[in-house]
């Protein structure tokens, strides 16, 4: 205010830098605010009800399952494990569970001769064309393409890697 009332040389640049000053220490305790509201969720819940719902995912990955399920398996709402769930996970619950099935996918198409519907419906998936949709947007190609270059650097008999 003093700056702004005495309209020294330079006033205005040197008020628009007490702005930036202040903005900056505003945004410095917000972060700070932020990262230690982070700490104290993080804290708040269990490891071990995070870890037994990734275990959870795990085994029911092939199901149609969905937040709802995972969240009431672990006791909380969906709005609640999802935010918790990304604070463990670094990703979201989706992104967590497609790549979970793209993972199971992609070694089902290299190590076996199974049809691409049957790997789809098996990894979890609900129809073709949503595995083959994802599939295209995660690794860049389709999944009979993918099979086509990855199983060509697999021996027949052994399936293990060639070089």
């Amino acid at each position: 205010v003093e700056c702004y009332l005495q309209r020294e040389p330079m006033w205005n640049t040197q008020c628009y830098s007490f702005l930036l000053q202040m903005y900056a220490l505003l945004g410095r305790q917000y972060l700070l605010a932020t990262a230690q509201q982070q700490f104290v969720e993080k804290r708040s819940i269990d490891p071990a009800i995070m870890n037994s719902a990734r275990t959870y995912i795990i085994e029911h990955y092939m199901d149609d399952i969905c937040l709802e399920d995972v969240a009431l398996f672990a006791g909380f709402s969906k709005y609640y494990f999802s935010r918790m769930f990304k604070l463990f996970s670094c990703i979201p619950f989706s992104e967590y569970l497609t790549t979970k099935s793209l993972n199971v996918a992609s070694d089902l198409l290299v190590r076996t001769n199974q049809p691409i519907r049957e790997i789809a419906l098996s990894s979890g998936f609900g129809s073709t064309a949503t595995f083959n949709r994802v599939f295209r947007e995660y690794k860049n190609c389709t999944p009979s393409q993918f099979r086509a270059i990855y199983s060509m650097a697999m021996e027949p008999a052994t399936n293990k890697p060639v070089f």
